[in-house]
């Protein structure tokens, strides 16, 4: 009897974490016509605000869908445009969406090529342009209220 208790006390220290972590998955899509054409994702622990989510889109490693390969994009170029479409901002063709971090319209938006990694990801947004539209995106009112520094708004250099 002895044995058995000390048998599975060992087998509680064993399978007890030891500390919790607050994880969060955030995934991050790119809209073309409606389409999703580009998926990526990126974890934290849950703590970031909406405008550090949004800067997570400089870095993130995006997967092709079915959709994109249906845009028939030559495997040797290293950047692609996709363009949005002439008129307003609200009729563009271009949408990106990150959770927790917003979604915006884009007039135009460059994707950049690197290595396939083991994935298939292979490839980034301009980052560039993902600053550009930091100030222009929309996100939902509880991402609003755990902004850091709400009024916090990122200014395009002058030329």
């Amino acid at each position: 009897m002895k044995t058995l208790i000390n048998l599975c006390a060992a087998f509680a220290i064993v399978i007890a974490p030891s500390q919790a972590y607050a994880a969060r998955h955030i995934y991050a899509e790119v809209y073309y016509k409606h389409k999703v054409v580009l998926v990526g994702e990126w974890g934290d622990g849950g703590k970031a605000d909406a405008d550090t989510v949004w800067g997570y889109l400089k870095t993130i490693k995006f997967k092709p869908t079915d959709a994109f390969k249906n845009l028939k994009v030559n495997h040797a170029e290293k950047r692609v445009v996709l363009s949005g479409g002439g008129g307003s901002l609200a009729d563009s063709k271009i949408t990106v969406f990150i959770s927790y971090g917003g979604k915006s319209k884009f007039r135009e938006l460059s994707l950049v090529r690197i290595p396939k990694d083991e994935q298939d990801r292979e490839w980034i947004l301009d980052p560039k342009e993902v600053e550009d539209m930091f100030a222009y995106r929309l996100i939902g009112r509880r991402d609003a209220a755990r902004l850091r520094y709400p009024e916090k708004l990122k200014t395009q250099k002058s030329e």
